[in-house]
């Protein structure tokens, strides 16, 4: 419904009454409905009227079922979830509607520069919850975009509004009647999969599907400016760009927690998706005060990110290959593990072994010394695997041999301590607490006659 047409029905509906309240003028208006102010015995609400020339096209019966379907939620509360408070069919107007709480605040889209830095991780915090609530009760929203987002409290509150594209997890596909096309206004916030309509319909593809959107909202609120939005005409180079694009999401204003997450929200592959990013990912992380953020760890960081960047520089990102990401990362751990090392004079010396034949792995040997409290020699194993190579995202599993290391033996005890895009200090990081953790267990361990095989204990 465009703006004429919805003007339109705003002289026309103005001081009427739809059920049990009376229109007061149009708040807002989308491709098939308007929203109007309205008051009634419990105050002002927002009430949505449908298009009827589109209601005419799908049919009663359709659109019924697509009001009914959000009267399900009525009495289902969330504070950021927009409730619902009725519906139906006005006799007197000849209008389908929809009544739900009236919330007095400009969409995302229209304040989205006006967003402190500061707010947001609540915010995609909040939108999450809404989201993740929504699963609960067995429902995926589907066109989550800043339009669909008031925002309230001084930019400290998020509310998800419009679900009229709804869908269970199980029964009718109604919202799905008029095909592909009725998310053309969405395209640009929806994943590869669901661009296509191949989402596979189980919880955990829905959820996949949430998470890009999520991650895509979570990317206008870093850059200040809407996903893709430079590739949005003509229409043929944004389905080019949702299906193979990488945007680029980076701020140094923005907790860098929330960058990675927004990276891995858009991976293409939704189980990669899936893998990487969890509800819990969009909480803010507690930082424990032992952990990373110690003046030393910034600096060591700081001195292995410049080596590594000088020795490793090289391939542009748009002609990257899988043993080209792999490579640098071999290159990068061991410029880590050395600065580790010339930083940190109580570890034993280190060498390194000769990469397996696919390279995909790299052996940090510590030799058996009194000095260091070693009584058998220990290799700390490290396998690379590349989840995207477009995106930069790799995996990489440690595990240790305390004793002889024998290359022909299996990592049995490898578990992973990174999974995320290529970020020199928070792969250094871990990588320092792996090589002291493993050296502590090496050192509590007698003399051995056979090689013993441990994992990392730490919560990577």
């Amino acid at each position: 419904m465009d703006f004429v047409k919805a003007k339109e029905l705003e002289s026309r509906l103005a001081g009427k009454t739809i059920g049990k309240w009376t229109i007061e003028h149009l708040k807002s208006h989308g491709k098939s409905a308007a929203v109007f102010r309205a008051t009634g015995a419990d105050g002002q609400v927002a009430i949505k009227i449908f298009d009827n020339e589109l209601i005419a096209r799908y049919g009663d019966d359709t659109q019924f079922a697509r009001i009914d379907r959000e009267k399900e939620l009525i009495g289902k509360a969330h504070p950021n979830l927009v409730s619902i408070l009725g519906g139906g069919f006005d006799n007197i107007t000849k209008n389908h509607y929809l009544v739900m709480e009236y919330l007095d605040g400009p969409s995302l889209k229209e304040c989205l520069q006006q967003i402190p830095a500061d707010c947001t991780p609540g915010l995609i915090a909040q939108l999450a919850s809404a989201a993740s609530y929504l699963e609960t009760l067995g429902y995926v929203h589907r066109d989550i975009k800043p339009d669909n987002i008031v925002i309230l409290d001084n930019f400290h509150r998020a509310v998800l509004l419009d679900l009229g594209v709804l869908r269970p997890f199980s029964g009718s596909d109604l919202t799905d009647s008029d095909g592909i096309q009725a998310f053309i206004g969405t395209l640009q916030y929806s994943s590869p999969e669901f661009l296509l309509r191949k989402e596979e319909q189980s919880p955990e593809g829905y959820r996949a599907l949430t998470f890009y959107q999520l991650g895509a909202v979570l990317h206008d609120l870093i850059m200040r400016k809407p996903i893709f939005s430079d590739v949005c005409e003509p229409y043929a180079r944004l389905v080019n760009a949702v299906q193979h694009d990488t945007p680029e999401i980076q701020n140094s204003a923005t907790p860098h927690y929330l960058v990675e997450l927004a990276r891995c929200c858009l991976l293409k592959p939704w189980k990669t998706r899936l893998r990487l990013v969890s509800w819990a990912s969009f909480s803010t992380p507690v930082e424990a005060a032992s952990k990373v953020a110690s003046i030393k760890q910034r600096v060591t960081n700081r001195t292995i990110m410049a080596k590594a960047l000088n020795s490793s520089s090289g391939s542009a990102s748009s002609n990257l290959t899988h043993s080209v990401l792999r490579n640098e990362t071999i290159q990068f751990i061991k410029a880590s593990a050395r600065s580790i090392r010339s930083e940190n004079t109580v570890l034993p010396p280190i060498r390194f072994l000769p990469n397996t034949p696919d390279c995909d792995s790299i052996g940090i040997q510590f030799n058996r010394s009194q000095e260091s409290a070693l009584t058998n020699d220990l290799t700390i194993v490290l396998r690379i695997d590349i989840l995207d190579c477009a995106a930069r995202m790799i995996s990489i599993s440690a595990g240790a041999c305390i004793g002889s290391f024998n290359t022909s033996k299996n990592n049995e005890c490898a578990i992973t301590i990174f999974e995320g895009s290529f970020d020199v200090a928070a792969i250094s990081s871990v990588l320092e607490n792996c090589i002291y953790d493993l050296i502590d267990q090496a050192q509590a361990t007698p003399t051995v006659t056979s090689a013993v095989w441990i994992s990392p204990r730490s919560d990577f």
